[in-house]
Protein backbone atom coordinates (compact mmCIF):
# COMPACT_ATOMS: atom_id res chain seq x y z
CA UNK A 1 0.00 0.00 0.00
CA UNK A 2 1.45 3.56 -0.36
CA UNK A 3 2.09 5.92 1.96
CA UNK A 4 -1.40 7.35 1.48
CA UNK A 5 -3.49 4.64 1.54
CA UNK A 6 -1.67 3.20 4.55
CA UNK A 7 -2.67 6.77 6.33
CA UNK A 8 -6.35 6.86 4.88
CA UNK A 9 -6.85 3.30 6.43
CA UNK A 10 -5.52 4.34 9.71
CA UNK A 11 -7.53 7.41 9.81
CA UNK A 12 -10.95 5.80 9.09
CA UNK A 13 -10.32 2.77 11.72
CA UNK A 14 -9.83 5.51 14.39
CA UNK A 15 -12.43 7.98 13.30
CA UNK A 16 -14.63 5.05 13.39
CA UNK A 17 -13.63 4.41 16.89
CA UNK A 18 -14.29 8.10 17.72
CA UNK A 19 -17.67 7.68 16.11
CA UNK A 20 -18.78 5.24 18.88
CA UNK A 21 -17.21 6.89 21.89
CA UNK A 22 -18.92 9.92 21.03
CA UNK A 23 -22.37 8.22 20.11
CA UNK A 24 -22.22 6.47 23.86
CA UNK A 25 -21.27 9.56 25.21
CA UNK A 26 -23.53 12.01 23.73
CA UNK A 27 -26.50 9.49 23.33
CA UNK A 28 -26.31 8.51 26.27
CA UNK A 29 -26.58 12.14 27.69
CA UNK A 30 -29.25 12.71 25.25
CA UNK A 31 -31.46 10.04 26.31
CA UNK A 32 -31.17 11.24 30.13
CA UNK A 33 -31.89 14.75 29.58
CA UNK A 34 -34.49 13.74 27.33
CA UNK A 35 -36.09 11.64 29.87
CA UNK A 36 -35.32 12.82 33.04
CA UNK A 37 -36.30 16.81 32.37
CA UNK A 38 -39.01 18.00 33.50
CA UNK A 39 -39.78 20.61 30.99
CA UNK A 40 -38.59 17.73 28.02
CA UNK A 41 -39.86 14.42 29.59
CA UNK A 42 -43.73 15.18 28.56
CA UNK A 43 -43.22 16.11 24.99
CA UNK A 44 -43.80 14.06 21.91
CA UNK A 45 -40.50 14.98 20.22
CA UNK A 46 -38.37 14.04 23.06
CA UNK A 47 -39.90 10.86 23.51
CA UNK A 48 -39.04 9.84 19.70
CA UNK A 49 -35.36 11.09 20.19
CA UNK A 50 -35.25 9.11 23.34
CA UNK A 51 -35.50 6.33 21.13
CA UNK A 52 -33.70 7.28 18.60
CA UNK A 53 -30.55 7.86 20.64
CA UNK A 54 -31.12 4.36 21.88
CA UNK A 55 -31.59 3.06 18.34
CA UNK A 56 -28.50 5.25 17.20
CA UNK A 57 -26.47 3.94 19.75
CA UNK A 58 -26.83 0.51 18.54
CA UNK A 59 -26.26 0.77 15.02
CA UNK A 60 -22.74 1.46 15.30
CA UNK A 61 -22.03 -1.57 17.07
CA UNK A 62 -21.47 -3.76 13.67
CA UNK A 63 -20.39 -2.22 10.55
CA UNK A 64 -18.57 0.85 11.96
CA UNK A 65 -17.36 -0.93 14.41
CA UNK A 66 -15.81 -3.48 11.73
CA UNK A 67 -14.01 -0.14 10.40
CA UNK A 68 -11.74 -0.16 13.35
CA UNK A 69 -11.52 -3.45 14.14
CA UNK A 70 -10.60 -5.15 11.07
CA UNK A 71 -7.19 -2.67 10.09
CA UNK A 72 -6.20 -3.07 13.49
CA UNK A 73 -6.70 -6.06 14.66
CA UNK A 74 -7.91 -7.91 12.13
CA UNK A 75 -11.27 -9.59 13.38
CA UNK A 76 -14.72 -8.99 10.94
CA UNK A 77 -17.48 -9.21 13.79
CA UNK A 78 -20.05 -10.42 11.65
CA UNK A 79 -17.71 -13.39 10.23
CA UNK A 80 -16.41 -14.24 13.54
CA UNK A 81 -19.11 -17.50 14.15
CA UNK A 82 -22.66 -18.07 12.65
CA UNK A 83 -24.38 -16.10 15.76
CA UNK A 84 -22.43 -13.07 15.17
CA UNK A 85 -23.59 -13.19 11.64
CA UNK A 86 -27.09 -13.76 12.26
CA UNK A 87 -27.85 -11.73 15.83
CA UNK A 88 -25.34 -8.66 14.77
CA UNK A 89 -26.18 -8.04 11.40
CA UNK A 90 -30.28 -8.21 12.28
CA UNK A 91 -29.65 -5.71 14.79
CA UNK A 92 -27.51 -3.45 12.21
CA UNK A 93 -30.38 -3.69 9.96
CA UNK A 94 -33.26 -3.55 12.41
CA UNK A 95 -31.66 -0.06 13.89
CA UNK A 96 -30.89 1.86 11.47
CA UNK A 97 -33.90 1.58 9.64
CA UNK A 98 -35.83 2.13 13.19
CA UNK A 99 -33.79 5.59 13.71
CA UNK A 100 -34.49 6.67 10.18
CA UNK A 101 -38.19 5.92 10.48
CA UNK A 102 -38.71 7.26 13.80
CA UNK A 103 -36.83 10.74 12.71
CA UNK A 104 -38.68 10.47 9.88
CA UNK A 105 -42.20 9.89 11.63
CA UNK A 106 -41.37 12.55 13.98
CA UNK A 107 -41.71 15.21 11.20
CA UNK A 108 -45.29 13.68 10.54
CA UNK A 109 -45.70 14.26 14.23
CA UNK A 110 -44.45 17.54 14.04
CA UNK A 111 -46.67 18.88 11.44
CA UNK A 112 -50.20 17.47 12.34
CA UNK A 113 -49.28 19.24 15.92
CA UNK A 114 -48.21 22.57 14.64
CA UNK A 115 -51.62 21.83 12.01
CA UNK A 116 -54.17 20.93 14.27
CA UNK A 117 -57.08 23.30 15.35
CA UNK A 118 -57.73 23.44 18.45
CA UNK A 119 -59.88 20.89 20.27
CA UNK A 120 -58.30 18.40 17.95
CA UNK A 121 -58.26 14.99 19.37
CA UNK A 122 -56.00 13.64 16.07
CA UNK A 123 -53.40 11.13 17.93
CA UNK A 124 -50.38 13.54 17.32
CA UNK A 125 -48.43 15.76 19.88
CA UNK A 126 -49.33 13.69 22.80
CA UNK A 127 -46.94 11.81 25.40
CA UNK A 128 -49.28 8.53 25.03
CA UNK A 129 -49.05 8.55 20.93
CA UNK A 130 -45.39 9.35 21.15
CA UNK A 131 -45.05 6.27 23.02
CA UNK A 132 -46.91 3.28 20.98
CA UNK A 133 -45.81 4.71 18.04
CA UNK A 134 -42.09 4.45 18.86
CA UNK A 135 -43.24 0.82 19.99
CA UNK A 136 -44.94 0.26 17.14
CA UNK A 137 -41.87 0.92 14.81
CA UNK A 138 -39.29 -0.72 16.63
CA UNK A 139 -41.49 -3.76 16.55
CA UNK A 140 -42.43 -4.27 13.24
CA UNK A 141 -39.10 -3.01 12.14
CA UNK A 142 -37.56 -5.90 14.48
CA UNK A 143 -40.44 -8.51 12.96
CA UNK A 144 -39.21 -7.49 8.95
CA UNK A 145 -36.07 -8.29 9.55
CA UNK A 146 -36.09 -11.51 11.52
CA UNK A 147 -35.29 -13.37 8.28
CA UNK A 148 -32.00 -12.43 8.84
CA UNK A 149 -31.75 -14.37 12.37
CA UNK A 150 -32.95 -17.48 10.41
CA UNK A 151 -31.44 -17.16 7.33
CA UNK A 152 -28.41 -15.92 7.63
CA UNK A 153 -25.30 -17.69 8.07
CA UNK A 154 -26.98 -21.38 7.38
CA UNK A 155 -25.00 -22.22 4.11
CA UNK A 156 -21.52 -23.57 4.48
CA UNK A 157 -18.97 -22.67 1.93
CA UNK A 158 -15.31 -22.32 2.07
CA UNK A 159 -14.46 -19.04 0.33
CA UNK A 160 -10.48 -18.97 -0.44
CA UNK A 161 -9.49 -15.40 -1.75
CA UNK A 162 -11.06 -12.79 -0.32
CA UNK A 163 -13.01 -9.78 -1.66
CA UNK A 164 -11.46 -6.33 -1.07
CA UNK A 165 -14.68 -5.33 0.64
CA UNK A 166 -13.27 -7.88 3.20
CA UNK A 167 -9.83 -7.17 3.46
CA UNK A 168 -7.59 -4.22 3.87
CA UNK A 169 -5.16 -5.66 1.29
CA UNK A 170 -6.40 -7.97 -1.85
CA UNK A 171 -3.76 -10.35 -1.83
CA UNK A 172 -4.99 -11.14 1.80
CA UNK A 173 -6.38 -14.56 1.75
CA UNK A 174 -9.24 -15.79 4.02
CA UNK A 175 -11.04 -18.86 4.87
CA UNK A 176 -14.74 -18.94 5.90
CA UNK A 177 -16.94 -22.01 6.98
CA UNK A 178 -20.27 -20.10 6.20
CA UNK A 179 -21.58 -17.80 3.87
CA UNK A 180 -23.27 -15.09 6.08
CA UNK A 181 -25.81 -13.12 4.28
CA UNK A 182 -28.13 -15.16 2.93
CA UNK A 183 -29.00 -12.23 0.39
CA UNK A 184 -25.75 -11.16 -2.19
CA UNK A 185 -24.08 -7.97 0.01
CA UNK A 186 -24.76 -5.79 -3.35
CA UNK A 187 -28.06 -6.50 -3.54
CA UNK A 188 -28.38 -6.26 -0.15
CA UNK A 189 -27.29 -2.56 0.08
CA UNK A 190 -29.46 -1.86 -3.46
CA UNK A 191 -32.65 -3.53 -0.91
CA UNK A 192 -31.31 -1.41 1.81
CA UNK A 193 -31.29 1.40 0.27
CA UNK A 194 -34.97 1.65 -1.14
CA UNK A 195 -36.28 0.29 2.82
CA UNK A 196 -33.76 2.19 4.82
CA UNK A 197 -33.32 5.65 3.29
CA UNK A 198 -35.71 6.59 0.41
CA UNK A 199 -38.98 6.04 1.95
CA UNK A 200 -37.68 8.59 4.86
CA UNK A 201 -36.18 10.88 2.31
CA UNK A 202 -39.17 11.42 0.86
CA UNK A 203 -41.43 11.66 3.96
CA UNK A 204 -38.90 14.18 5.35
CA UNK A 205 -38.91 16.44 2.30
CA UNK A 206 -42.55 16.45 1.98
CA UNK A 207 -43.19 17.55 5.97
CA UNK A 208 -40.76 19.53 6.43
CA UNK A 209 -41.97 21.52 3.49
CA UNK A 210 -44.97 21.49 5.04
CA UNK A 211 -44.22 22.53 8.32
CA UNK A 212 -41.86 25.12 7.06
CA UNK A 213 -45.10 26.76 5.09
CA UNK A 214 -47.31 26.08 8.09
CA UNK A 215 -45.14 28.11 10.04
CA UNK A 216 -44.38 30.80 7.51
CA UNK A 217 -48.58 31.21 7.60
CA UNK A 218 -48.62 30.91 11.35
CA UNK A 219 -45.90 34.20 11.59
CA UNK A 220 -47.62 36.27 9.09
CA UNK A 221 -49.66 38.23 11.06
CA UNK A 222 -48.73 40.44 14.14
CA UNK A 223 -50.89 38.29 16.92
CA UNK A 224 -49.20 35.04 15.57
CA UNK A 225 -45.76 35.98 15.45
CA UNK A 226 -44.83 35.22 18.72
CA UNK A 227 -46.42 31.60 18.57
CA UNK A 228 -44.46 31.42 15.21
CA UNK A 229 -40.92 31.60 16.79
CA UNK A 230 -42.24 29.42 19.35
CA UNK A 231 -42.48 26.58 16.46
CA UNK A 232 -39.55 27.64 14.88
CA UNK A 233 -37.39 27.23 18.06
CA UNK A 234 -39.08 23.75 18.72
CA UNK A 235 -38.69 22.60 15.52
CA UNK A 236 -35.33 23.22 14.63
CA UNK A 237 -33.64 19.83 15.98
CA UNK A 238 -36.16 18.20 13.16
CA UNK A 239 -35.03 20.24 10.23
CA UNK A 240 -30.92 19.90 10.96
CA UNK A 241 -31.78 16.21 11.70
CA UNK A 242 -34.02 15.61 8.74
CA UNK A 243 -31.08 17.52 6.25
CA UNK A 244 -27.80 15.78 7.98
CA UNK A 245 -29.83 12.72 7.02
CA UNK A 246 -30.16 13.72 3.45
CA UNK A 247 -26.57 14.89 3.40
CA UNK A 248 -24.68 12.34 5.25
CA UNK A 249 -26.46 9.30 4.60
CA UNK A 250 -27.73 8.87 1.52
CA UNK A 251 -24.29 8.98 -0.47
CA UNK A 252 -23.27 5.78 1.30
CA UNK A 253 -26.09 4.18 0.84
CA UNK A 254 -26.25 4.75 -2.89
CA UNK A 255 -22.37 3.93 -2.92
CA UNK A 256 -23.20 0.97 -1.84
CA UNK A 257 -25.95 0.49 -3.72
CA UNK A 258 -25.02 1.17 -7.03
CA UNK A 259 -21.42 1.26 -7.05
CA UNK A 260 -19.50 -1.39 -4.93
CA UNK A 261 -18.17 -3.47 -7.90
CA UNK A 262 -16.17 0.01 -8.68
CA UNK A 263 -15.38 0.62 -5.48
CA UNK A 264 -14.22 -3.16 -5.24
CA UNK A 265 -11.59 -2.71 -7.64
CA UNK A 266 -8.78 -1.63 -5.37
CA UNK A 267 -8.01 -0.81 -2.04
CA UNK A 268 -7.61 3.00 -2.42
CA UNK A 269 -11.44 2.65 -3.55
CA UNK A 270 -12.49 0.60 -0.84
CA UNK A 271 -10.76 3.19 1.68
CA UNK A 272 -12.30 5.97 0.21
CA UNK A 273 -15.70 4.03 0.44
CA UNK A 274 -15.22 3.32 4.03
CA UNK A 275 -14.26 7.28 4.38
CA UNK A 276 -18.03 7.88 3.07
CA UNK A 277 -19.79 5.38 5.51
CA UNK A 278 -18.09 6.95 8.08
CA UNK A 279 -19.42 10.03 7.34
CA UNK A 280 -22.80 8.23 6.91
CA UNK A 281 -22.45 6.86 10.63
CA UNK A 282 -21.18 9.73 12.39
CA UNK A 283 -24.71 11.28 11.47
CA UNK A 284 -25.65 8.65 13.95
CA UNK A 285 -23.26 9.95 16.59
CA UNK A 286 -24.34 13.80 16.24
CA UNK A 287 -27.94 14.06 17.97
CA UNK A 288 -25.59 15.69 21.07
CA UNK A 289 -24.17 18.02 19.13
CA UNK A 290 -27.27 19.05 17.15
CA UNK A 291 -29.30 19.12 20.02
CA UNK A 292 -27.20 21.88 21.76
CA UNK A 293 -26.42 23.76 18.90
Amino acid sequence: MSNFETFLTYFNAYSSLLIIICALVGNTVCFLIFRFTKSMKNSSTMIYLSFVAITDTLSLVTWNLDHFLFPIYGVNIEYSSVFNCKFFIFLQLATITQSSYLIAYMNVDRYFTIAALPGSRLPFGTKKSAYIVSTVIVTFISILALPILILNGVSEEKIVNATTNQSINSSTIFRYDFVCYFIKPDIFDAVLFYVTCLPPFLIMIAFNTLIVRKIIQTGSSQSTRHKSKKLMKTSVTLFLLSFLFIIMTMPTKICFGYFLDYFRENNLRMQILTLIDNIGFSYNSSLFIIFFM
